[in-house]
């Protein structure tokens, strides 16, 4: 499971998570052949709870696990830069 996006201010981007680095477990069960919504549902929770995601950095192939403290994290509907 290749991750595609990492939300700014995330608990996977607090991580270090990047675009590109691949997935391998979460919370130590393999997800090699899960649909990414079933992939993306094992990552959601309750806020404040712990999710272990184990996943080969893009940057460097090292194998790393973070553990995540899911939040509520309010996607925002507008992206911008000022010119």
């Amino acid at each position: 499971l290749q991750v595609v996006k990492v939300v700014k201010g995330s608990p996977a981007a607090e991580a270090r998570i990047q675009p590109g680095d691949l997935v391998r477990k979460i919370d130590r069960a393999p997800v090699e052949d899960l649909p990414a919504a079933a992939a993306a549902d094992r990552l959601r929770g309750r806020p404040d709870t712990v999710v272990d995601v184990e996943f080969v950095s893009l940057a460097d192939g090292e194998l790393r696990t973070a553990k995540l403290v899911r939040r509520i994290s309010p996607l925002p509907s507008v992206e911008w830069e000022t010119q």
